[in-house]
């Protein structure tokens, strides 16, 4: 006899598989497969027991249709006109190459009115059917039916999966302090809390330093904008410097200044000659002649 909680993971287990099978043939019957195989839910017993209401069914297209084959093709719907796919067996082939018609009809109603439409219309012909498979794919097509089907299990399956982690964490973490660590795990522990105090540091620094350099850049930025302006107004002033530079020096301040004292100067012309003394020489020179 199962125990509940095997009873509990069967039947949770059970519900996942439903959900991602049923997902995963709505997603099959809203897009085309390789081959041109199509997915199709059968809503009415006009083609039963063939084909029965609530049914999945798959068509693949043909080269050659032949008559009492079931075929889904594209018409026009007589009320609204807007094209539809229907699903009917063929009953009657009129050939004529291109311009060939296929005749169909439902088998339910005798009284049915026929219905004709060229091959090229037609999507496939009926390779397999999936009875009741069709009733929850219908229904999951629809808004309420995405809700109900899929979204709502989605989430609650996700839910427990989280508790399950977050209880499962507790009970690891409950444990490991509940025993003592081997040298292993100590030493595991001691390394990585080094780590991380090397880690906080290098980040610590990285930060500091990035401040210094925000800092230094911003006063930089401030010494550039004052010799800057410093230089504009240099430049804005000099067109007036060299307007007011002549009348600096003005007739009045030059007779203003002190007359300087002239320097005395001899000349050579001034001097008078020195009279050289007779010699005794020059006299007995004169005495001679």
């Amino acid at each position: 006899m199962l125990k509940p909680k095997q009873t509990q993971k069967i039947i949770y287990y059970t519900v996942i598989t439903l959900i991602f099978v049923l997902a995963f043939l709505v997603i099959l019957s809203a897009m085309p497969l390789p081959g041109g195989l199509r997915f199709y839910t059968s809503k009415t017993d006009n083609l039963s027991p063939d084909l029965p209401n609530g049914s999945l069914f798959v068509v693949q297209p043909q080269d050659n249709y032949q008559v009492g084959d079931i075929i889904t093709f594209l018409t026009t719907d007589s009320t609204s006109g807007n094209a539809i796919e229907v699903t009917q067996r063929i009953v009657g082939i009129t050939s004529g190459g291109t311009n060939a018609l296929i005749t169909t009809k439902t088998d339910r109603n005798a009284a049915a009115a026929l219905t004709s439409t060229q091959p090229v219309n037609v999507t496939g012909k009926l390779k397999l059917v999936i009875p009741l498979l069709g009733f929850p794919v219908a229904f999951a097509h629809t808004l309420l039916g995405l809700i109900l089907l899929i979204i709502l299990p989605s989430l609650v399956i996700i839910a427990i999966e989280i508790q399950s982690i977050i209880r499962e964490s507790r009970h690891l973490i409950s444990e490991r302090r509940s025993r003592q660590l081997t040298a292993m795990e100590q030493v595991e522990v001691a390394v990585g809390q080094k780590l991380d105090k090397v880690e906080k540091a290098i980040i610590s620094d990285v930060i500091q330093v990035e401040h210094t350099l925000e800092k230094v850049e911003q006063s930089l930025t401030r010494e550039i904008a004052k010799e800057a302006k410093a230089m504009e107004a240099e430049v804005d002033n000099t067109p007036a410097l060299v307007a007011t530079k002549p009348t600096t020096v003005t007739p009045a301040t030059k007779t203003a200044a002190k007359p300087r004292k002239p320097r005395a100067t001899t000349t050579m012309a001034k001097r008078a000659p020195a009279k050289r003394p007779k010699t005794p020489m020059a006299k007995t020179k004169a005495n001679q002649s």
